[in-house]
């Protein structure tokens, strides 16, 4: 899971999100 928060959180990064808009993303993904 670790390799895919990091993929995740780089590609975020890259849309320029916010930390919050990130996070909220992330829960979505790992929730559902």
């Amino acid at each position: 899971m670790k390799n895919i928060t990091e993929i995740i959180s780089k590609l975020l990064n890259r849309n320029n999100l916010s930390f919050e808009e990130s996070y909220g993303l992330m829960n979505q993904i790992m929730s559902g």
